[in-house]
C-alpha cells in the first residue's frame, strides 16, 4: 500500500514539476526578447477572465484530482471502478486518472467525471461466492461439505487467506435451485484467483459426493395428438403395384 502511494505521489510531483519548468522556461525566453514579464502577467490577468470561463472543467478536474490524492482514495496499482469503468490504475495526475481494464484497453478519465470511486484492493479483499444446489439435496449436508472444502483451501493457501471462507447463509430460494453464500477475507489482488480455485474444488467434490448442481435441460416429446395420428397414417406405405391380390374368379362356388 505504501509503495503504491509513493508511486502516485511521485507521478503527481513529476506532473507539477513539468508545469513549473514550462512556466520558468517561458519567462526566460520572453526575457531574452526583452519582453516585460510584468506586462505579460497583467495581460494574462485580463485574458484570464475569458480563459477561465472556458476552462471550468479543467479547474474541476484539478480540484477533484487534488482531493483524490490528498485523501488517498486510490493509488497507482489499485483496481478500482470509476465513472462506470473498472481496471487497474496506471497513472494519476491532478487532471486525469488512467485505467487499464481486463481486456488491456486503456481508459483516460477526467477527474471531474469521477463522482463515486470504488477501490477493490484497499486493505483486504473478499471472496463473495454463490453456489447453487438442487432442491432435492440435503442443505445441511451440502453446507458441511462446502465448509470442509473451504477449510482445505485455507490450509493450502494460508499465506493468502486472512479468514477462512465459509457458508454464511442460504442466500436465495430461486427458480433453479438453492443459493448458498460463501464469504471469506483474503489478501488484496488474491480474491479472483482464490474464488476460481474454490469453484474448481467445489465442482470436483460435488461430483464425488453426488451433489447436483442444477442446470437448464431441454426435453423434446413427440406430439401424439390427432394431428400426429393423421401424419402417421399419411406416411404409412401403400400396397406395392403387382402384389398378389385375389382375382375376381377366386372364391366363387364350384371353382377349383
Amino acid at each position: 500500500m505504501v509503495e503504491r502511494r509513493v508511486k502516485t505521489l511521485l507521478a503527481t510531483l513529476g506532473w507539477m514539476f513539468t508545469i513549473f519548468l514550462a512556466m520558468v522556461g517561458s519567462a526566460l525566453i520572453l526575457d531574452q526578447f526583452d519582453v516585460q514579464i510584468s506586462a505579460v502577467i497583467a495581460g494574462v490577468g485580463v485574458a484570464g477572465i475569458a480563459i477561465g470561463l472556458g476552462t471550468q472543467t479543467l479547474v474541476k478536474d484539478i480540484i477533484n484530482g487534488l482531493f483524490i490524492l490528498v485523501e488517498g482514495q486510490y493509488a497507482v496499482g489499485d483496481v478500482v471502478q470509476v465513472a462506470g469503468v473498472s481496471g487497474e490504475v496506471i497513472e494519476i495526475t491532478p487532471r486525469r486518472t488512467v485505467l487499464r481494464d481486463m481486456n488491456g484497453h486503456v481508459h483516460v478519465i477526467p477527474n471531474s467525471a469521477i463522482t463515486i470511486a470504488t477501490n477493490m484492493t484497499q486493505g483486504f479483499s473478499r471472496i463473495n461466492l454463490d453456489v447453487t444446489i438442487a432442491y432435492e439435496e440435503d442443505v445441511d449436508r451440502v453446507i458441511a461439505i462446502v465448509d470442509d472444502i473451504c477449510e482445505g483451501l485455507a490450509a493450502d493457501r494460508a499465506e493468502d487467506i486472512l479468514s477462512t471462507p465459509k457458508v454464511v447463509r442460504v442466500n436465495n430460494l430461486g427458480n433453479d435451485g438453492i443459493d448458498l453464500k460463501i464469504v471469506g477475507d483474503v489478501r488484496v489482488f488474491k480474491q479472483w484467483e482464490l474464488t476460481g480455485e474454490l469453484r474448481r474444488r467445489i465442482k470436483n467434490r460435488f461430483d464425488e459426493e453426488d451433489v447436483e448442481i442444477p442446470y437448464h435441460r431441454e426435453v423434446q416429446v413427440p406430439f401424439a395428438g390427432p394431428l400426429g395420428a393423421r401424419t402417421a397414417e399419411r406416411s404409412a406405405p401403400s400396397p406395392a403395384a403387382g402384389a398378389d391380390e385375389p382375382s375376381p374368379e377366386e372364391g366363387k362356388p364350384g371353382q377349383p
